[in-house]
């Protein structure tokens, strides 16, 4: 049997363990969400499943999705059209929009990376305002 626990709106976790072994995990930057992988597990016994996520480097990860999801649908819309910033030739590249649209891949990417995982985070809030201030909201 498999189980998998899904911590929605999680930070970065430092261990997983299930039945006290280590787990598999991975992170989902569009979902920003951490997910652990418990693997022919015995449900006859109770399953003791922990995590450890160290406090991640922003206040709160409420809203992070969310502007993922919106900024990914405003550059598929702009793509159609041909508008997006940083796609037109003497832009910056990538476009602030762009990048924000990317910030879950890039989280997914880098989990591996602490360091990198959280800067990301940490520049949330100011990539946010920028992508805004380029499409003149």
């Amino acid at each position: 049997l498999s189980v998998i626990v899904k911590l929605v709106n999680s930070g970065l976790p430092s261990s997983a363990t299930v039945n006290s072994n280590a787990a598999e995990w991975a992170y989902y930057g569009n979902e920003v969400t951490a997910t652990v992988y418990a693997i022919g597990v015995s449900t006859s016994q109770p399953i003791n499943i922990q995590v450890v996520i160290p406090k991640p480097p922003v206040q709160s990860l409420s809203g992070i999705r969310g502007a993922i999801y919106r900024a990914t649908l405003a550059k598929r819309n702009l793509d159609e059209v041909r508008a997006t910033p940083g796609s037109i030739t003497g832009q910056p590249r990538p476009g602030e929009i762009s990048r924000l649209a990317m910030l879950g891949d890039s989280l997914a990417f880098n989990y591996k990376n602490p360091s990198v995982f959280n800067s990301l985070l940490s520049n949330f809030s100011t990539n946010l305002a920028a992508a805004i201030a380029e499409l003149h909201i």
